[in-house]
This record gives structure tokens, C-alpha cells and sequence, in this order.
């Protein structure tokens, strides 16, 4: 018996990669294919393979291994397998009586045995064993940029301010943690929509083992003015890293230089504070502060009602506010074009850019 020119002996016990008995390392389920060849030392007798089938898998892991192609019989004598004296490769000749091929196609990581039983008509030999074995190994996990590789260009965006969203696509295969995604400093992702969903990280959940081809959308949020640039990174435990990269230049906010007898000016940068002037403002309601024009700004809900005046900051009553001439510059942005207040009842479904009551101005 041999394999790739080189003896088997009966009653191996070591497998060896140098006569085919053993298929070294194979993904889990894929497979590889190795070649036998059965000798008749005989000059004068025909070796009969008694066995049904004539080459038996047995042991631990035998369905991880199959007889492919199983040789004939008889084994003619004087050299066997078709005429093919030892030492002999069937790989390099015309297939022959003695050729069989082994596959193995693991169902499972690790290593997998088993042993090869060949019944024939040589008492010396009969039956003819020999172990075989492989090494199934998982998958190696794939994390997949589509377009890779792919770079975003997200153009000149004002500090304080984000541009235009762009997109790509990531997919996973092979899996066996989840896939996360990791932006440089100043760039924003999101996994929900180009408007909305936006954080420095996301996580992208495998499912046996897989993550479906997902838009990510990434836009440029400038702290600061001058070029930026970085790689989103894509991560999963033994996959290769991925990156996009993406650039943007911040460009530092200019405003307008204040006018000759301003007397406030309220930027809502976290609070209703007056940052030319002494005239703090207090906010009330459900007031929150957000991206604006320039910087953070008020974001007024609108809801109020009989008990409540709604979303407002209250400056009091200032002196330098009790005048009958005076001028309000502002950016307004209606969050609605059709819808002027979020109140319901009536009387109060307006809204006030600047007004006197109880509480002073506001």
C-alpha cells in the first residue's frame, strides 16, 4: 500500500502527510482529496479485495471521510494496480485496478480520525488497516467594504455645523463576534439614515455568524478649522481589519462684528446666558440646545398651554431693555412649513420671537 509514492504499512497508527494518510489542515466544510494505491507483491496470484465496500472507513470521525473512487478487483500479480511497480504515484499515471481516493470534508474544528480497513486474500495481511487524519479548521472571518477600497471626500463644512451625509456598504461573513465601527475625531456614523443615528462608534450584530450587507452613513462634524482626515475602522475578532477613509477641512465661523449699541446677545451655547452683556436669561420648559447657524442654538418645542407658557428663556426686566426703539436680529429656522406651534389649546397657539409678561422679557 502507498500514497504519493511513498509505503503504508499495515497496522499504522501515525498518520503522515508524505504517503496521504494524513490531509492536514481544511476548512470546515470544504474538502481535500488524496490518492491510494493497493500493490499486489504476488508473481503469480491475483490479490482478491474481499471486503464490501472494499475499502472501509471505521472509528471516531469515519463521516468526515469517503471513498471517492474505490479500486477493483482482483490486483493483477507481478506489480498490481495495472502494472505499476513499487514505489508508484497513481496521481502520475492512467488510473489502475488498485487506485482509491479518499476525501475528507471536516463537519467540525479540530482533529478528526479515523481508520481505513481493506479485506483481501493475502493471510499475511488480511484484513489491511491503517489510520488517516485531518485537522478541520473554521472559516477565517471576513468583514467586506463593497467598492473596497473606498474613500469619502465630505468637503469644507463650517465648525459647529455637519455636512451632507455619504454612504458605503459593510457586510460580514464567517463571523464569530459582532462587527464594530470606530470613527476618527470629528467625523460622525450612523447605521439608521443619513439624517439621523449619529455617534463616534456602532455595532453591527452577527447572526450565525453573518452581518447582511448594511449602509453606514458618515458625515464630517468639525470641532475646529484646518484639514481632517482618518480611517473608519471595522473590527471582529480574527477578521482583518477594514477601513474607509475620510477627509473634511473645518472652516472657522465668521460673524458678523457686533453692531453700535448692541445690547445682548444670547447664543445658546448650553445656556440663555448674554454673552455681550449682563442680562442672563433662564430657560424654561423643555428648552434644549442644538447644532445652529453658528455654533449651538435654542430648540423651542412650542407646547404651550393654559398652566404652562411653554418653551422659553427669561431675562427679567433690564433697564437697558425698557426701551421703544429697538431691533432684534436672529436665525429662525421653522422646524414645520406648515405647522406654527406644537400647542393645542387655543389661545396660545402662536409663537413669540420677543414679548413682555409677568416675567419680564423673553
Amino acid at each position: 500500500m502507498s500514497g504519493n509514492g511513498q509505503l503504508i504499512t499495515n497496522g499504522s497508527l501515525v498518520p503522515s502527510a508524505s504517503n496521504n494518510t494524513d490531509f492536514g489542515s481544511v476548512t470546515v466544510s470544504q474538502n481535500a482529496s488524496r490518492g491510494i494505491l493497493i500493490q499486489n507483491a504476488s508473481g503469480t496470484l491475483p490479490l482478491n479485495l474481499t471486503g464490501s465496500p472494499i475499502v472501509a472507513i471505521s472509528g471516531a470521525n469515519a463521516g468526515d471521510f469517503s471513498v471517492t473512487l474505490q479500486p477493483t478487483s482482483p490486483i493483477p500479480a507481478a506489480g498490481g494496480g495495472g502494472g505499476c511497480t513499487f514505489p508508484c504515484i497513481p496521481e502520475l499515471r492512467p488510473t489502475a485496478a488498485g487506485d482509491y481516493t479518499i476525501q475528507f470534508l471536516p463537519t467540525a474544528p479540530g482533529t478528526r480520525s479515523a481508520t481505513v480497513t481493506i479485506a483481501n486474500s493475502d493471510a499475511t495481511k488480511n484484513p489491511f488497516t491503517f489510520a488517516i487524519q485531518g485537522v478541520g479548521v473554521l472559516p477565517t472571518p471576513t468583514i467586506t467594504i463593497a467598492g473596497d477600497p473606498v474613500s469619502l471626500s465630505l468637503g469644507s463644512v463650517t465648525v459647529g455645523n455637519s455636512s451632507a451625509a455619504q454612504s458605503y456598504s459593510v457586510s460580514g461573513a464567517n463571523l464569530t463576534a459582532d462587527i464594530a465601527l470606530n470613527a476618527p475625531s470629528g467625523f460622525e456614523i450612523s447605521k439608521t439614515s443619513a439624517t439621523s443615528g449619529f455617534a463616534g462608534s456602532q455595532t453591527l450584530t452577527q447572526t450565525g455568524g453573518s452581518v447582511s450587507a448594511t449602509t453606514i452613513f458618515a458625515r464630517f462634524s468639525p470641532t475646529g478649522a484646518g484639514a481632517v482626515g482618518g480611517n473608519i475602522s471595522h473590527t471582529s475578532a480574527g477578521a482583518t481589519q477594514k477601513n474607509v477613509a475620510v477627509s473634511g477641512t473645518g472652516v472657522a465661523a465668521v460673524c458678523t462684528a457686533p453692531p453700535s449699541g448692541m445690547v445682548s446677545w444670547y447664543k445658546g451655547e448650553g445656556n440663555g446666558n448674554d454673552f455681550f452683556g449682563t442680562n442672563n436669561g433662564t430657560a424654561q420648559g423643555n428648552v434644549t440646545y442644538v447644532a445652529g447657524k453658528v455654533g449651538q442654538t435654542f430648540r423651542l418645542g412650542g407646547t404651550g398651554n393654559a398652566s404652562n407658557s411653554g418653551d422659553r428663556v427669561i431675562i427679567g426686566n433690564p433697564a437697558s431693555f425698557q426701551t421703544q426703539t429697538f431691533t432684534i436680529d436672529a436665525w429662525i429656522r421653522r422646524s414645520s412649513a406648515t405647522v406654527v406651534t406644537n400647542s393645542a389649546v387655543s389661545g396660545f397657539e402662536g409663537g413669540t420671537i420677543f414679548a413682555y409678561g409677568s416675567g419680564g422679557y423673553g
